[in-house]
């Protein structure tokens, strides 16, 4: 019934009277959960394959989808992907591109581009391993606007790494920054900050926001739980 209703392809039933046997052949689709049904039906009227029909659930749990996600999660070679991608983005405008190249992305279009809509049920699906970012401030180290603007002015013309780790990880702390939200913030190029992020997240003490999509196009950075006691310790 769901799968009438988003439009897509039902169960194959193959029977054989003379070898006894009942077999039912199933797409990608018929294999996904019911909220991920519901959630397609808002894309009936685009007669959405399987191909098409994932991608889109890749775009909406983990925020974007590139090609190389897309082939995990199918059969697909990787021209086969970019097709997919660039027919969603072209020719039936539900994915936005980002990027070129190898570092191309593809982020779902707003809503209310769509002919239908029906409510965002947010649900996951566990294979997909989904994350949602995290832009709370929850933790319990307390950290203010004015306190950290202080910081900021503190740093100085050349600080020492060690220092400005320490800004950095406080902002990422108080809300997931972008590179180039850092790099306004503290006045500084992006190849300087870029190499900063790069030995935080080695140590362990930022990750990425979209960990399975690096090109994410608003890839951000938070703060991880050994962050947290790094800057405890840090600060104390």
């Amino acid at each position: 019934m769901l799968l009438r209703e988003a439009n897509l392809a039902e169960p194959n039933f193959i029977s054989s009277v003379t070898g006894n046997s009942f077999r039912a052949i199933y797409s990608l689709n018929q294999l996904m959960s019911k909220d991920d049904l519901v959630w397609l039906g808002r894309y009936k009227d685009y007669e959405l394959d399987d191909s098409e029909a994932r991608a889109l659930l890749i775009a909406k749990h983990l925020g974007a989808v590139n090609n190389s996600i897309l082939r995990e999660e199918t059969n697909l070679d990787t021209l086969q992907a970019s097709h997919v991608l660039r027919k969603l983005a072209k020719e039936k405008g539900l994915l936005k591109k980002h990027g070129a190249g190898s570092a191309t992305t593809y982020t779902l279009k707003s809503k209310d581009n769509l002919k239908t809509e029906t409510p965002h049920l947010g649900d996951e699906t566990p294979h997909l391993g989904a994350e949602t970012p995290h832009l709370g401030t929850e933790t319990s180290l307390p950290v203010r606007e004015d306190v950290l603007q202080k910081a900021v002015e503190g740093l100085g013309y050349r600080p020492r790494k060690e220092k400005i780790f320490s800004v950095i990880v406080s902002l990422c702390l108080f809300n997931p920054q972008t590179k180039e939200e850092l790099m306004q913030r503290l006045d500084k190029g992006e190849q300087l900050i870029r190499r900063y992020l790069k030995e935080l997240r080695e140590k362990g003490i930022l990750e990425y926001t979209y960990p399975q999509i690096p090109n994410h196009p608003t890839q951000a950075y938070k703060v991880t739980e050994l962050g947290k006691k790094w800057l405890k310790e840090d600060q104390g």
